[in-house]
């Protein structure tokens, strides 16, 4: 195993924070597990894949507040 993999697997297993941090098409992807087991991705992070220079924005352009139908 060379060091960038043994590195990814050591970060996989170090979830004390409750992160756990993928890689998608070589960029950083972080997911918390929610209480029923579903993956919650860290908004800023899929905004970077996805290309979106300002992140913030794209979040209230895009992203429905919890608890709300609209």
């Amino acid at each position: 195993m060379n060091s960038s993999t043994q590195n990814s697997t050591n970060d996989l297993s170090n979830t004390s924070n409750g992160l756990t941090p993928f890689e998608f098409q070589s960029h950083p992807l972080r997911v918390i597990v929610g209480e029923h087991s579903e993956p919650w991705f860290i908004a800023k992070d899929v905004c970077a894949i996805l290309g979106y220079v300002d992140s913030s924005k794209a979040i209230k352009d895009h992203c429905k507040e919890q608890g709300q139908n609209s």
